[in-house]
């Protein structure tokens, strides 16, 4: 895995899914150290002044750990990659990182070992209705350097690698709404003979959008499902959604396509989705 950067506008474009890798290359015993958080989401009231997530190293060895607040939010790129774009230059208003405060923000912990993080959230008085995002970034390093397998002691060298976990953060005020629409869907052949499915999402209300978008293909003569994608979805603002097809094995045949998007979200509690119904959008489809 690598990182990718674009600079657009002041806009820093991280490419992965919100796990970063700095820094050479990640061994089978770094992946071993790397800390996982529980929650992975956040989502705090109005009113709301704290609210607390836990650190845990598994194994690995001893790391040094240390907490970065910046605003950002999730995307996804042309090519269906998830990203999250760190905007220091617009957008202002929706951005909650000056508000919050991280304690403790620097830490070790061994193998086994745990750690609570607070964080206390001081909004200004006067905040208009609407969601406020931020990304806390969990940033983790080795204690000791990794040495690079196979030198000599001649060309040994220390690796030091550090890798970042993104929380996304939501703070809420006052009535909220979230709803998308799915326009001009389409598969297309792109390079190399492979399929692609992309729909242009419009995102409405004042606040993000957390669902699940399934991508359902029909039997066209008798109705029936022959093929299924679900897959975790979110918006926070109008985006492209790309889906490959190679890997989900279509046949060839006539199809009815169905793209659904919906607040089905398992991994969410139901409490924390605004309520809305669904989209359904449909187009016929021929698979050679």
């Amino acid at each position: 895995m690598h990182m990718n950067k674009n600079y657009r506008s002041g806009a820093r474009y991280v490419w992965g899914g919100g796990i970063l890798l700095f820094l050479l290359i990640m061994s089978h015993s770094f992946l071993s150290a790397q800390v996982k958080v529980v929650p992975t989401f956040l989502f705090m009231k109005e009113g709301q002044r704290s609210i607390s997530f836990n650190v845990f190293n598994p194994a690995g060895g001893e790391v040094e750990c240390w907490i970065e607040i910046k605003y950002g939010y999730a995307t996804m790129d042309d090519t269906g990659r998830p990203a999250v774009i760190y905007d220091s230059l617009s957008e202002g208003r929706l951005d909650a990182s000056p508000w919050i405060k991280a304690w403790p923000k620097r830490f070790t912990m061994d193998v086994g070992e745990s750690q609570l993080i607070r964080l206390t959230v001081t909004p200004p008085s006067t905040v208009p209705e609407g969601e406020y995002w931020a990304r806390i970034l969990v940033k983790t390093k080795l204690s000791r350097p990794l040495v690079l397998e196979g030198a000599n002691k001649a060309t040994r060298a220390n690796i030091i690698q550090v890798i970042s976990i993104d929380i996304p953060f939501h703070y809420r005020v006052g009535r909220l709404d979230a709803g998308v629409d799915i326009l001009n869907p389409e598969i297309t052949t792109i390079q190399g003979g492979r399929q692609r499915f992309s729909t242009d999402v419009r995102h409405t209300g004042n606040a993000s959008f957390w669902g699940l978008f399934d991508l359902r293909f029909l039997d066209k003569t008798n109705n029936t499902l022959v093929v299924e994608s679900k897959k975790h979805f979110v918006a926070y603002k109008d985006f492209k959604y790309t889906l490959g097809l190679d890997s989900l094995n279509i046949p060839p045949g006539n199809y009815t396509v169905q793209a659904i998007v919906n607040t089905k979200r398992p991994d969410i509690l139901p409490s924390l989705i605004l309520p809305f119904g669904s989209v359904v959008k449909t187009f016929d489809y021929v698979k050679q």
